[in-house]
C-alpha cells in the first residue's frame, strides 16, 4: 500500500463513519478532489467504487460549500478515472 492509499483512505474513513460535521466532509471531499487534480490522468481509477456514492451524495446536500465541493470532486473524478465512469 502506498502513502497515496493511506491519505485517500484515512479520508474514505471519515466521509463514511457518519459522525463528521459538515465542515470535516466539506474538507475531506475537497482535499481529495484536490489530490486527484494534482495527481493527474488515471489518478481516480482505483477509488471510483468508494468515491461516487460520497461525492453523489455530498452534491445533493444542503450545505453551500459541501455541495460546490462534491461537484468539483465528481468532476475531477470523471476526468481522473481512465473512463470508469463513462
Amino acid at each position: 500500500m502506498s502513502i497515496t492509499d493511506c491519505c485517500f483512505l484515512s479520508y474514505i474513513y471519515i466521509l463514511q463513519k457518519g459522525q463528521c460535521t459538515t465542515t470535516e466532509r466539506a474538507y475531506s471531499i475537497g482535499t481529495i478532489a484536490e489530490c486527484l487534480d494534482m495527481m493527474g490522468e488515471d489518478s481516480g481509477a482505483p477509488y471510483v467504487s468508494q468515491l461516487t456514492p460520497i461525492f453523489t451524495r455530498g452534491a445533493t446536500d444542503a450545505d453551500d460549500e459541501l455541495r460546490n465541493n462534491a461537484i468539483f470532486a465528481l468532476g475531477v473524478l470523471v476526468t481522473t478515472s481512465n473512463g470508469a465512469l463513462a
